[in-house]
């Protein structure tokens, strides 16, 4: 694709300032890498719109071989490309690394305005902690500026690569990945180990490009921004060379002796920083920077040549008139050397050295000052001042153990120590209520933390065997909190009024707990590892749920309500579900129980009400909807039944004092036989059965005989039941009334009804339908 009418002026702009003008190899170069690598050419177009204004070169004195200037107040956004003083690239630039290094700084240009806003938080951030009393901790501030430096190159440094692999596509589609590295020159550090094998946490495509996610934007960020071997301007690393500014503006705004910076954390080496004015001071000024980690203070001092270091306020020694006294003891042994003098500008003291070589001396000048220093022959020794309000202490002791500490007049309180065994520390309280406090002992492990005027807590702590704890901890009881022990699991604790618990391990098992400080709230998850989970609800207004799960991967669930209302669903792995719940008395104290179930073994749905008074109702439909079942019991103890199937209707009556009625209806369809046997449900010593049997029929094809009722081992009694041999053709209605049953005698349960044609085993034509009406009541 041609390039813009725009980008084009940039570059011929930038031949015109080259030695040799467009024979300079670094035109060519500019040329050849924009003509064959289409996605350089795309990120470049999108920034000339309004992102840099002109391509300029510059020297390479500072290191680097090219640079993105943003603009300021004085100059306008720019590229800038190193070269000799022949035009050429610097360092023996390949095509190939000159492509990465201006797709990188390209990138830089398409970021500007994500990394303006980061600055303005940072200045922002800055500017409102110095404004604070004591000393303040600004390590989170430069971590959090860092991370967007270290975000940003990484960003760049992928899409280098990119247009790198992009370029290839261009002049070599055939192009192996070995001729890909070969391209990038010492840039392949970054990407791929010795062997050619991505860095660890980067995935590189099948195409051999980087995606830009956040896995692999951090393996770059570790490889090239935070590799101390990584060396920026002036021999910095990374961090170091984009810590400097912020450093200088961090002095520039801070209270001096009131800022503390933990650098081992940030990647500095205060060394190195110190090795040249990196902080911009005007000659003569110190700044200075507390380290609570090494217990160490920092001077940054504006020269010519560099700076220099101290870490405590020197003691001066008295001078002036001296009065010497020899003190001896009762036997007349000598006991101590003692001396008293004034300085001549009014200053005074004393100092005295024991018979054993123990020496103390104690003064004050002529401000006010006072100062003392002890020093024993064991090796111990301790000194201080108090100089109008602020008090300092640093005693040592024999076994290499010391503490020191200081009360600034303002309130702020600073203290640092080791202890024998190798553990050490240091604090600070301020009189708004921030500071800091860091423990370390000798093994590794640590315990930190640090707390603003707000009431705002940040707390760290490493134990033994990998144990890591984090936690945030705010004013109004809010908090969160991160734990990470030895055996993998992990805990991760939200308090917002809603506290919240997670406990993950390394199984898969985790449990999720969330409690409320303001309602009673409740809740509870738990997976244990092994598919199965329970989970809790409830309030403090007494309502309760609890839903767990089977290995077989059923799900129950169980809940109350503060009413009483209670109940239970079951839903089986298999699809068949149980529901049932109680309710509460009404206002006549009657409790309800329902119960809904999905039967996939049967076959059926149902519904069940059952009241705590006697009554019932009872449903239930198979899944093809052809057969229901209906049962209702009365408040009278009434019982009433209904069963309808496609080819039979059952309808049942029975009264409290015994007696009812059954009406039975069976069909028969053209193509069926009438052979049925049936049980009654009835078999009852004291109950007797009246009969109404009526038969009917529509027959216009063949002739059909009614051969009669067969009923085994009992006694019936009958008027006119159906005449044996009847064969009618047409139309037919029988009724016949029968009475079966004597008291104390048992029902037989089998009856068999035969009906058939001329020829046994013929099939109705035509529907049939017989019925069988009882009416039963006690025996009498």
């Amino acid at each position: 694709m041609p390039l813009s009418t725009l980008l084009t002026s940039y570059i011929d702009k930038f031949a015109l300032l080259l030695p040799n003008g467009t024979a300079s190899n670094a035109y060519t170069s500019l040329l050849d890498a924009l003509n064959n690598s289409e996605w350089l050419q795309e990120e470049t177009e999108l920034a000339a719109l309004n992102r840099f204004t002109k391509i300029v070169p510059m020297d390479g004195s500072s290191g680097a071989a090219a640079a993105y200037f943003p603009g300021d107040t004085q100059k306008l956004p720019e590229i800038r490309l190193a070269v000799d003083a022949s035009g050429n690239l610097l360092n023996n630039q390949t095509i190939g690394t000159f492509v990465i290094l201006l797709g990188h700084e390209v990138k830089h240009a398409n970021h500007r305005e994500t990394v303006a806003e980061a600055r303005q938080s940072f200045t922002n951030g800055v500017t409102e902690l110095a404004q604070k009393t004591g000393m303040q901790e600004y390590t989170q501030l430069l971590l959090t500026s860092q991370s967007v430096s270290a975000y940003d190159e990484a960003v760049a440094h992928i899409t280098g690569w990119n247009d790198l692999v992009s370029y290839m596509r261009g002049t070599n589609p055939q192009f192996a990945f070995r001729d890909l590295l070969d391209q990038a020159g010492g840039y392949r550090s970054y990407f791929v180990d010795s062997n050619g094998a991505p860095v660890t946490g980067l995935t590189i495509n099948a195409g051999y490009t980087i995606s830009l996610n956040a896995e692999n934007i951090a393996a770059v960020g570790a490889t090239f921004f935070f590799n101390p071997s990584t060396r920026f301007q002036f021999g910095l690393t990374y961090p170091e060379y984009y810590s400097k500014s912020d450093l200088k503006f961090i002095l520039s705004q801070a209270p001096e002796g009131k800022v503390a910076l933990d650098f081992d954390t940030l990647h500095l080496d205060p060394a190195k920083l110190q090795s040249f004015n990196s902080m911009g001071l005007t000659s003569g000024v110190v700044r200075t920077i507390y380290d609570p980690i090494s217990l160490t203070t920092y001077d940054f001092k504006g020269t010519d040549t560099g700076v220099t270091r101290s870490q405590s306020k020197p003691i001066p020694y008295p001078e002036g008139e001296k009065t010497e006294i020899h003190n001896y003891s009762e036997d007349g042994s000598f006991d101590s050397l003692e001396y008293r003098w004034t300085d001549a500008d009014g200053g005074s003291g004393s100092s005295k050295t024991d018979k054993d070589g123990n020496y103390s001396a104690g003064w004050k000048d002529a401000d006010g000052t006072q100062f003392w220093t002890n020093t024993h022959t064991n090796g111990a020794y301790d000194s201080g001042f108090y100089d109008h309000g602020t008090l300092h202490v640093d005693s040592h002791q024999a076994d290499g153990s010391f503490s020191i500490y200081t009360n600034f007049a303002d309130g702020t309180f600073v203290r640092e120590y080791r202890n024998p065994d190798g553990s050490y520390g240091s604090s600070a309280l301020n009189a708004d209520g921030s500071g800091f406090n860091y423990s370390f002992n000798a093994d590794g492990t640590y315990d930190k933390w640090s707390e603003d005027a707000s009431g705002h807590r940040i707390e760290d702590q490493v134990g033994g065997g990998g144990y890591t704890r984090h936690a945030d901890r705010y004013q109004d009881g809010s908090s969160h909190e991160e734990e990470h022990s030895a055996d993998g699991t992990v805990t991760i604790s939200d308090n917002d009024g809603h506290g919240t618990v997670l406990t993950d391990v390394s199984n898969g098992a985790y449990h999720l707990s969330t409690t409320s400080s303001t309602n009673g709230y409740f809740h509870s998850y738990l997976q244990p590892g092994d598919g199965t989970f329970t989970e809790i609800e409830s309030d403090s207004a007494g309502n309760y749920k609890k839903i767990w799960s089977d290995p077989d991967g059923s799900v129950t669930s169980a809940w109350q309500h503060a009413n009483g209302d209670h109940g239970t669903t079951w839903d089986g792995a298999n699809g068949g579900t149980y529901y049932e719940t109680n309710y509460a008395p009404d206002v006549d104290g009657v409790r309800l129980t329902e119960t809904t179930q999905h039967n996939v073994w049967y076959g059926y749905d149902s519904h069940d009400l059952t009241y705590s008074d006697g009554r019932s109702i009872y449903d239930q439909t198979s899944f093809d909807g052809l057969s229901t079942y209906h049962i209702a019991r009365a408040l009278d103890g009434t019982y009433h039944t209904e069963y309808h199937e496609p080819n039979r209707d059952l309808v049942t009556t029975e009264s409290p004092n015994g007696t009812g009625q059954w009406v039975d209806i069976m069909r028969y369809a053209p193509g069926q036989f009438m052979t049925e046997s049936w049980s009654s449900g009835y078999v009852d010593v004291d109950y007797v059965f009246d009969i109404h049997a009526i038969f009917s029929y529509e027959e216009t094809n063949q002739d059909i005989t009614f051969e009669g009722i067969a009923m085994p081992g009992g006694a019936w009694h009958s008027e006119s039941l159906f005449n044996d041999g009847d064969s009618t053709h047409g139309q037919a209605h029988r009724e016949a009334w029968g009475h079966y049953g004597d008291h104390g005698e048992v029902i037989l349960d089998n009856w068999v009804w035969h009906y058939n044609a001329l020829t046994v085993g013929t099939p109705f034509s035509d529907t049939v339908d017989f019925s069988l009406l009882y009416f039963f009541h006690p025996w009498s």
